[in-house]
């Protein structure tokens, strides 16, 4: 969280601390529109005023403190930082392409042309459907038309509230029509990005000496697709607010196989375990069997979606037979209406889901209820019967039940177009064992049931580490992870011998990872201690803290006077950028057929561009920007319909002024159009600050009254993240030294 958010929150937080239920909503937290606004400084207690003004004061000046204090300190060597600098550089220009492996770690470097030829290959699978940007900017537009018409749909008939619609699809009613919201909060409407795909190499399928033989299109890959942040992902995160209830209630009915976490499932297996103790005296023959769907996003039918969908909304809901057909007709909408993008064309995936959706889970776990319902009296022949989504595990007695019952969904899988494979434990087998999500389970003489549970390692984590000592990580985030494994190890390990060996292979881990030897020891003594396996949590519940994020806990530690004034102020670690997420560029390459060009350029369809009336253009296509003798390349590819920073240069003088918007650059240049045509100097309002330099810096031609056309030209600089604008506002004004700014933003160089 940044600074300017930490401090809006603290200001609010005193404005309403009167109120009860402050920032308790419905609106799921990915539909929540961000507040920016500020209350009066008036309005605020005098503590809250001190607090917030003894912050920014810290802030101020503390660029140099962190340079001397972190960059003298780097935990990279100066070669390493060339090296950076290089694999950056070639990343950049297509060179190269840094991927990830699926499940051992391990970092993959290709060439680009080996990269767009593996890409190429596998979206063979999927209908092309668009090969230009207008066409997609088109069908995206239609699209976000038809799901705002659903969503106005379940609106009507009374399935959502009117904040869920407006934090949807950003419309709200008056009287009988819908109006769209204006002004900056149009901004989170206004997505329009496909999703896009990449690959994950299936590097543990190779052993080490075939895999330096090969090349990379010899490796098999993984696509996956990213699409949680596009066009459709607010509708897509509506149906899951609605999807999620009825999906957890639906998959406990019939068969009640629904397994939230391991915990969960531990807990199910503990108390099966001593209830069927208790009931036989002998130990009867069991049968652990797991099964994995195979593929299930990709080659689930969206027919079986329908069918499972309409069921549960019928039998676990109250809504009325219109709205439910609604319901589905919208999911079946934005399955099929899910675009992907690779190298500047769009995609469709012909069969199955997006995995990476936000609905996907709840839609997956629903059809494979339905399929699984429809065994139901077999299935009631196994003990105890879990399903996480695509992985299944259950326990029966005797090898005819066992059968039985992998027979009957073996056969409804297959009809419903899926398949199926098993692996399977007895307790008479001293040597088997099978695995289910992060469980072993494997024979034991110690227990009555002659199996107990483990944590399972697989072949590929056997050698991996945690994140590595020597970095600049706070000592609680080493604490956090071994007291948080020893944890998770102690609830997997049903026996106290097991527990303690996985301690070791815990210690060791540690080691390979330098983690600091005094607090592996210290956690690890601790965690000896631990007997039961399903602690309630020690700490009580708290007041809520309102927490501000940085990667310099020590240089921003919060005083005792800010600790009296605030107490619900605390200063958390954020982990910076690892060089892998440095290094990925999955979405630029997606996302543009050839390496994007930085520019400044009219969009040709605005007054500020000269297209409408007796308007002339004050944009000009050009790539690089001239202040103070510097010559900068623009890094952006940025029009009238962008925001972000912009510069205005006197045609006279060459004086700049920056300033930023939250709207389009052709909105805002409206306003400073009307500001101009009042032709009201103002030394104070810095919205007059152009018409404010023609009025002291060139007398002569103010007199005229000329066209604001005349007097400036405009170049489009940057179009951060909108809760960036005002730190790069700040960079821009000290680049420039901007004089025409009446008002110059002072920000902390540390957020």
């Amino acid at each position: 969280m940044s600074m300017a958010s930490h401090i809006r929150r603290i200001e609010w937080a005193d404005i309403y601390k009167d109120k009860e239920n402050l920032g308790q909503t419905d609106i799921p937290g990915k539909l929540r529109i961000p507040k920016i606004s500020r209350p009066h400084r008036d309005d605020l207690s005098e503590e809250a005023t001190v607090y917030v003004e003894l912050i920014e004061a810290k802030l101020r000046n503390l660029g140099p403190r962190v340079r001397a204090a972190y960059n003298l300190h780097n935990n990279l060597a100066p070669p390493l930082r060339r090296s950076l600098t290089f694999l950056a550089t070639a990343v950049r220009n297509r060179t190269i392409v840094v991927c990830r492996s699926d499940k051992d770690g391990k970092i993959v470097i290709v060439s680009f042309k080996d990269y767009d030829a593996i890409m190429r290959r596998e979206m063979a699978d999927y209908e092309l459907v668009a090969t230009d940007p207008r066409t997609l900017e088109v069908m995206v537009k239609n699209v976000k038309t038809a799901a705002e018409r659903y969503a106005i749909g379940l609106f009507n008939l009374s399935v959502i509230s009117k904040e869920l619609l407006f934090s949807t699809v950003g419309v709200k009613q008056s009287s009988s029509r819908f109006d769209k919201v204006p002004g900056p909060t149009a901004k989170h409407f206004a997505n329009t990005n496909p999703a896009y795909v990449y690959p994950l190499f299936k590097t543990h399928k190779l052993q080490k000496d075939v895999l330096k033989e090969v090349t990379a299109l010899e490796i098999p890959v993984r696509l996956v697709q990213a699409a949680g942040n596009t066009y459709l992902s607010r509708c897509t995160m509506l149906l899951e607010s609605l999807l999620k209830p009825i999906c957890i209630d639906y998959c406990t009915k019939g068969v009640n196989e629904y397994c939230k976490d391991t915990q969960d499932y531990l807990k199910a297996l503990v108390a099966w375990q001593l209830q069927t103790s208790q009931l036989h005296q002998e130990t009867p023959e069991l049968f652990i069997v797991a099964a994995d769907v195979a593929g299930l996003y990709p080659n689930i039918p969206r027919d079986l979606i329908t069918k499972s969908l309409s069921r549960a909304l019928r039998r676990h809901t109250a809504i009325p037979t219109t709205a439910r057909k609604c319901i589905v007709e919208f999911v079946i909408f934005t399955i099929n209406n899910a675009i992907i993008q690779y190298g500047g064309k769009a995609y469709k995936q012909k069969e199955g889901i997006a995995t990476g959706e936000n609905h996907s889970v709840s839609l997956a776990n629903i059809a494979m209820h339905y399929v699984v319902e429809s065994v139901a009296p077999a299935i009631r022949k196994a003990e105890i019967f879990k399903r996480y989504i695509d992985d299944i595990l259950w326990i029966s007695f005797g090898r005819e039940a066992t059968k039985e019952i992998k027979s009957a969904l073996q056969a409804a899988f297959h009809k419903s177009g899926l398949k199926l494979t098993f692996r399977e434990f007895s307790n008479r087998d001293r040597k088997g064992s099978v695995e289910f999500l992060d469980v072993l389970h494997c024979y034991s003489s110690d227990t009555k049931l002659h199996f107990v549970t483990k944590d399972h390692v697989k072949q590929t984590s056997k050698h991996r580490c945690f994140l590595h000592g020597t970095s600049h990580h706070p000592s609680h985030v080493f604490r956090g992870i071994v007291l948080g494994e020893a944890s998770r190890l102690r609830r997997l390990n049903e026996l106290d011998k097991d527990y303690f060996t996985s301690l070791e292979r815990l210690r060791e881990k540690c080691r390979r990872s330098a983690f600091p030897e005094r607090i592996t020891e210290q956690c690890l003594s601790v965690s000896k201690t631990w007997m039961k396996r399903f602690a309630s949590p020690t700490c009580q519940s708290r007041k809520p803290r309102i927490a501000r994020g940085t990667a310099f806990p020590q240089a921003l530690k919060l005083t005792a006077k800010e600790r009296d004034l605030q107490l619900s102020a605390t200063v958390v670690y954020k982990r910076a950028s690892t060089l892998g997420n440095l290094l990925t560029n999955y979405r630029s390459l997606a996302h543009a057929s050839k390496q994007p060009v930085g520019q400044s350029r009219p969009c040709e369809k605005c007054a500020l561009c000269g297209n409408h009336g007796r308007h002339k253009s004050m944009v000009y296509k050009q790539r690089k920007f001239t202040t103070h003798g510097q010559v900068l390349e623009l890094k952006q590819d940025l029009d009238c319909k962008c925001y972000g920073i912009y510069a205005a240069t006197c045609n006279i003088c060459s004086a700049q002024y920056i300033g930023q918007t939250k709207n389009r650059f052709s909105t805002r240049w409206t306003h400073h159009r009307s500001t101009w045509k009042e032709h009201k100097v103002n030394e104070e309002n810095d919205n007059a600050a152009l018409l404010h330099h023609y009025a002291t810096k060139h007398t002569a031609v103010f007199s005229t009254h000329p066209d604001i056309t005349q007097c400036f030209s405009v170049t489009f600089l940057q179009q951060p993240a909108p809760k960036d604008l005002d730190a790069c506002e700040a960079k821009w004004l000290k680049i420039t030294q901007a004089t025409i700014n009446i008002q110059k933003m002072v920000l902390p160089r540390l957020r």
